[in-house]
């Protein structure tokens, strides 16, 4: 293959030459393949693993592509066809790669192999990093389901908007391998280098015998050479020879195979060494005889059995003093164990131990090395090399920031001093000039000062620098693990710093930097859940964000700008911030359409964040057609993109997408598809979580479990509800327990009351209690922030309806009132129409109670207080919706106090808003607007108001004609009905109850509803009624016998005390109407039917 100058090098080994056998005559090594004429020892380890039936296929195809990338590494490999590998030498080889690069096919996910179940098994339990290459389309979901959650590379992508997959690759191999630079930097760093002699065949000591040598640490400094990876096209015999020269120690494994012939240790390296002069170990591994030995190897010294680790560690120490090596003689130097620790890590000419790697990073650090540091930090961050831990990753980060700190205060003090030097310099000069005066350039000579500040490694400005963006990166890590109350100390100060660097410098970077820290610090205030400083916050950090935008005009400044324009959707509650919120948004959309380029992944990001945003918005707004549309947009942009880039950030968007369409559906009653799409989010959010594992990711699996459940709570299935709120209480439970942040404890008071109403409804009241009241001590500790004085209060108002339905109602009202207190307070503070809607479905629960209790001292005092409230709020916020939401809940009242004068003028206030106003219709549906007008006719009916009585009842009948809600036309034809038969007006009323009829047919033929049923019974029972008003028995009978008919079939479907009641009234005519014909037998039985009915019921 042709690159240039440059040509692909293969291992090649000689023929004569032992390099062990496996089985019978099978050829057992690896082989290598570089670009150029590279030594591979010089180079990071590449392990090429594949199914044995698609090597030929993809071997040179991928290991060509990722070598034109990145020409510095060397790609091992076997050819599965050529040669047979045991398990126990491919973990030797394996132990030294920094990388698997694995080639994805359906063989290699269906098909049994060693490459998928023992290779890169491996590699994923040793925390080696693999680069899966999908090569055939389709495959992603099936790489996933029998692989489980590895990110991956789709080769077969063919999306020209995505990011090129040689691209992706590059930036992977520049984040896991290590640079030919710092491997000579550790390769210097040792203090001697140890020759390692032994047969191939015995290379399962290899790992044992290094071991040894580094048993005693003072000899953990010692390299070790063997010559499993040679150098291509060079002489075996004189590579060795250089490599045994450069050595100070040969130590030979002393096995029963190095007394076999042919045998290249005891014909060319041991006399190699001899020759050389060299001291030299023999350690026995195998019971072997020693006379034999000795024949073998002339003048070979005492053999040390491996069991003797001391002795070993003596004879090492011996024969390096012979050639002046003194051992350990930089470890002091934090740059040495620095480089020795990396030595440990990625296994580069000592046996990988990450644990060694780790306590000499310590120590460096502890001496004061940032790169020791940040190499920590990122270690227990990311996972590489040890398990991942956060915590541990804030603990040296914490440290990192301390001494930054300590390096500004001895700056800040010796720039005072120097500074303090040259003012009494001044004052001198002064005194010793003849007018009092000295020259300007005798004045501002600082060239005593700017020396001495210039020996110091670090200025003051940079280590400030470096300080903001240590603090904002613990600010992160803290955010993993969920202390948003620490975290936002760390962005508060971070910004403070950049804040001050700013009047210093005209950087567009470090003002980019300083709006960054102050929308983290908002951020961090949405977790306290003060929305209200977080809304503030953010309304800074846009207005820095779009000066940055519109100064520069870079695209990194205008993502920035969509970024904080999408934000306001979550936070909005007043129906202006709704407003503003979805302008902003609707910006975001169009910046992202116009401003950046609209074919690129970042583009479709911000404009898939900015539909998003719109949707939440919608749905906020009960407009549920365009959030649905706003919704699916969003979440086919986000699918897209991950199939191009198979990045996990990606595959949380789909997941907040998905959730989004969960919550419009389930809003909207719409049961069926909000499972769907919640179960999705269940399943994305578990991936997620298992490959990051991060707090946020966690907390987002508890929520997509508590939405499954609250959906299966309301279909009645509380088995399925109590199981997905147990696992969300378990995550709760821990995070807030961990991170002792407000946010974590909020959601687990909610899901402790969720669980609660699952008891609460399964009748189980002693347990729901035990939840309710876990619940409330939560929100009691967190009642000084606003939003959880709503929970409490749900909380209070759960537990009363539970005493209710258990018969307690004293308890009941108690914990009622409970619930109105904190709802006055919210609604009285904010005037968020929510709050007052509640407050006034909490004064009704208790008017419930007071009425039952049949005190009607209480119950004037109780509406004196706040019903006066309700209508100061109703007064106090002008805004249309809150207006029709108080005057609906005030009618209501008024209404069940049978005090009509009051709730027709508050029914009739809603009726000439909404003929006045458009805006209304977004706040009360045609439903709602029917009932009212219902309502409006039956109060005017006992109001002896007629005339006005059947206006309403025609408005809503055209009103219902109008939607084609006949069920609702069918009963004001009947209401309608009742009204002519008052006044006589024999004809009309017919009429009406005739086209209630034919309505009424219809509407139980179309969908046969309980209340299409409920409406057709109506008629029935009217017109039975309305002949036997004129004596026409016969037809009577014939109605009130139908309606009969259609109540059995709604004590079927429904039951219930209504209809009990409504089949008893029908018994009763049945009997009078038998009664006025003379049929008393007939009548008699009727009336012993009703009878019987009352007195069950």
């Amino acid at each position: 293959m042709d690159y240039g100058h440059d040509r692909i090098y293969y291992q090649e080994y000689d023929e004569d030459k032992d390099y062990g056998y496996m089985g019978s005559k099978t050829k057992f090594y690896l082989q290598y393949k570089t670009k150029g004429d590279l030594n591979s020892k010089e180079y990071p380890g590449v392990y090429f693993c594949c199914h044995e039936d698609d090597f030929i296929n993809t071997f040179e195809s991928v290991t060509d592509e990722v070598l034109s990338i990145q020409k510095n590494l060397a790609f091992w490999y076997y050819d599965p066809k050529d040669i047979e590998m045991n398990d126990e030498d491919l973990v030797f080889y394996l132990s030294k790669m920094l990388l698997f690069v694995i080639p994805i096919t359906l063989n290699f996910i269906y098909k049994k192999s060693h490459a998928r179940d023992v290779e890169m098994a491996y590699a994923l339990e040793h925390h080696v990093p693999i680069l899966p290459l999908i090569m055939e389309s389709g495959l992603e979901q099936d790489f996933t389901n029998v692989c489980g959650n590895i990110q991956f590379l789709d080769k077969t992508n063919t999306d020209p908007t995505a990011i090129p997959c040689k691209e992706k690759i590059e930036k992977f191999l520049k984040e896991v391998l290590i640079d030919k630079y710092t491997i000579c930097k550790i390769r210097e760093s040792f203090d001697a280098y140890v020759f390692l002699s032994y047969r191939k065949k015995d290379r399962k000591y290899v790992e044992k015998v290094m071991s040894l040598i580094h048993a005693d640490e003072v000899c953990r400094d010692i390299a070790i050479w063997y010559d499993e990876f040679l150098i291509p096209g060079e002489n075996p015999d004189i590579s060795i020879e250089v490599a045994l020269k450069k050595s100070s120690l040969f130590v030979l494994a002393v096995t029963n195979s190095i007394l076999e012939t042919p045998n290249y240790v005891r014909d060319v390296e041991y006399p190699m060494a001899k020759r050389n002069n060299k001291p030299i170990l023999p350690i026995q591994l195998e019971k072997v005889d020693q006379d034999e030995v000795s024949q073998c190897y002339n003048g070979i010294p005492e053999i040390i059995p491996a069991d003797n680790v001391e002795k070993i560690t003596q004879k090492i120490l011996v024969g390096l003093k012979k050639n002046k090596i003194v051992l350990r003689k930089n470890d002091c130097l934090p740059k040495h164990l620095f480089f020795m620790s990396l030595a440990y890590l990625y296994g580069i000419d000592v046996e990988r131990k990450p644990e060694i790697s780790v306590e000499l990073l310590k120590r460096a650090a502890d001496n004061g090395l940032d790169k020791a540091y940040e190499k920590l930090v990122n270690m227990y961050s990311i996972g590489d090399g040890v398990k991942r831990d956060y915590y541990e990753a804030i603990v040296w980060q914490k440290k990192y920031i301390k001494i930054l700190e300590n390096r500004k205060s001895y700056l800040d003090k010796k720039s005072a001093i120097l500074l303090e030097k040259n003012r009494r310099r001044i004052e001198k000069l002064k005194e010793l000039s003849v007018d009092g005066n000295i020259r300007p350039e005798e004045e501002y000579d600082l060239s005593d000062v700017i020396p001495e500040l210039l020996k110091e490694p670090y200025t003051s400005w940079d280590i400030e620098i470096k300080l903001s963006d240590e603090l904002a990166n613990l600010g992160e890590l803290l955010v993993y693990i969920g202390n948003a109350k620490l975290a936002k100390e760390c962005y508060e100060r971070a910004y403070k710093l950049r804040k001050r660097l700013i009047n210093g410098s005209s950087s567009s970077q470090i003002l980019y930097k300083t709006s960054s820290s102050l929308n983290l610090i908002g951020l961090m205030y949405l977790w306290d859940m003060n929305k209200k400083e977080a809304w503030k916050i953010f309304e800074k950090t846009l207005e820095i964000s779009e000066k940055l935008a519109q100064k520069f005009g870079c695209w990194e400044y205008w993502t920035s700008v969509v970024y904080n324009l999408n934000q306001f959707d979550g936070i909005c509650e007043t129906r202006e911030e709704v407003e503003k919120a979805k302008e902003y948004s609707k910006r975001a959309l169009w910046i992202s359409e116009h401003i950046l380029d609209s074919k690129t992944i970042l583009a479709m990001r911000c404009r898939g964040d900015s539909l998003l945003s719109l949707s939440n918005i919608c749905r906020i707004e009960k407009k549920w057609e365009e959030a649905e549309n706003y919704g699916e947009r969003a979440l086919e942009i986000y699918k897209e993109i991950y199939k191009a880039l198979n990045e996990i950030e990606d595959l949380k968007r789909i997941s907040s997408g998905m959730s989004n369409l969960g919550k419009i559906f389930k809003e909207n009653y719409d049961n069926i598809r909000a499972i769907e799409y919640y179960k999705q989010c269940v399943e994305l959010d578990l991936k997620i979580f298992k490959e990051t594992g991060t707090v946020a990711s966690e907390n987002n699996l508890s929520s997509s479990y508590s939405n499954l459940g609250s959906m299966y709570e309301r279909k009645g299935k509380t088995r399925e509800a109590r199981n997905y709120f147990e696992k969300a209480l378990e995550i709760d439970k821990r995070l807030a327990n961990e991170t002792d942040a407000a946010f974590f404890w909020s959601n687990l008071a909610t899901t402790n009351n969720n669980i609660g109403n699952v008891l609460n409804y399964e009748e189980r009241y002693d347990e729901a209690r035990r939840y309710y009241s876990e619940a409330i001590r939560i929100d009691q500790n967190l009642k000084q922030i606003l939003p959880k004085m709503e929970g409490l209060a749900i909380v209070f108002h759960n537990l009363a309806y539970l005493n209710e339905l258990d018969e307690r109602n004293q308890d009941a009202k108690e914990y009622y009132e409970k619930s109105l207190e904190i709802r006055a307070e919210l609604a009285e503070k904010t005037g968020i129409e929510t709050h007052i809607s509640l407050l006034l479905e909490e004064i009704e629960k208790v008017e419930d109670i007071i009425k039952a209790e049949g005190n009607l001292e209480r119950k004037k005092i109780f509406y004196k207080r706040y019903l006066k409230l309700g209508e100061e709020l109703a007064d106090k916020y002008k805004s249309t919706v809150i207006q029709i939401k108080m005057l609906k809940k005030l009618g209501k009242l008024f209404d069940s106090l049978d005090e009509y004068d009051d709730a027709l003028k508050y029914y009739e206030q809603i009726i000439l808003i909404r003929q006045n106003e458009t805006e209304s219709e977004a706040c009360i549906d045609q439903e709602e607007m029917l009932l009212i007008l219902r309502k409006l006719g039956r109060i005017c009916e006992s109001l002896n108001k007629w005339e006005n009585a059947k206006e309403y009842y025609k408005m809503a009948l055209e009103y219902a004609e109008k939607y084609e809600n006949y069920t609702v036309v069918c009963f004001s034809l009947n209401s309608l009905g009742i009204l002519y038969e008052e006044e006589e007006n024999w004809e009309k009323a017919k009429n009406c109850y005739n086209r209630a009829l034919l309505v009424g047919h219809k509407c139980v033929d179309e969908n046969g509803t309980a209340i299409a049923m409920m409406a057709l019974s109506e008629t029935m029972f009217n017109l039975g009624f309305f002949y036997s008003n004129q004596h026409m028995y016969s037809k009577s009978k014939t109605y009130f016998r139908k309606d009969l008919k259609i109540l059995e079939k709604l004590m079927e479907m429904r039951g219930g005390v209504k209809i009990q009641t409504c089949v008893r009234d029908t018994l009763k005519k049945l009997g009078d109407v038998n009664m006025q014909e003379g049929n008393w037998e007939e009548a008699t039985e009727y009336y012993k039917k009703a009878s019987e009915l009352e007195i069950k019921y």
